[in-house]
C-alpha cells in the first residue's frame, strides 16, 4: 500500500469523527417525554404528579426497577409517550423479575 494514502486515510476517518456528535451527554428526562405538544413546564409537572423525584435524571440514586416502573406506568396512563418510542422499563426482559410489571401487557414473553 502506497504510504501516502495511510494518512490522507486516517484525515477522512478523523474528520468523520469530528461531524458527528460522540460522547453526547443525554437529554433531560423530561424532554424524553412527550404529550399533544406540551411544552417542558406542563411536562415536569406531570412527571413530578407521578412521582418522578428529578425531572433532569427521572430518578434518585437508591431507587429500584419497581420505583422506576410506576412512575412510567403513571405517564403511560396519561397519555404521555417516549419520543424515541421506548415502550419502558415493563417492555424489557428484565420486565419478568420487577412485581410491578406482572400484569403489564408490555412485558416481552
Amino acid at each position: 500500500m502506497n504510504r501516502r494514502k495511510i494518512p490522507l486515510i486516517g484525515l477522512i476517518i478523523l474528520m468523520a469523527a469530528c461531524t458527528s456528535k460522540p460522547f453526547q451527554p443525554a437529554p433531560p428526562m423530561f424532554k424524553m417525554f412527550e404529550k399533544n405538544n406540551l411544552q417542558s413546564e406542563e411536562i415536569k409537572k406531570e412527571m413530578i404528579a407521578c412521582g418522578f423525584p428529578n425531572v433532569i435524571t427521572g430518578r434518585n440514586p437508591n431507587d429500584s426497577l419497581g420505583d422506576t416502573a410506576k412512575r412510567e406506568h403513571c405517564m403511560f396512563k396519561r397519555n404521555f409517550r417516549y419520543i424515541d418510542g421506548y415502550m419502558g422499563i415493563c417492555s424489557t426482559q428484565a420486565a419478568r423479575k420487577i412485581k410491578e410489571c406482572i400484569s403489564d401487557t408490555r412485558i416481552i414473553q
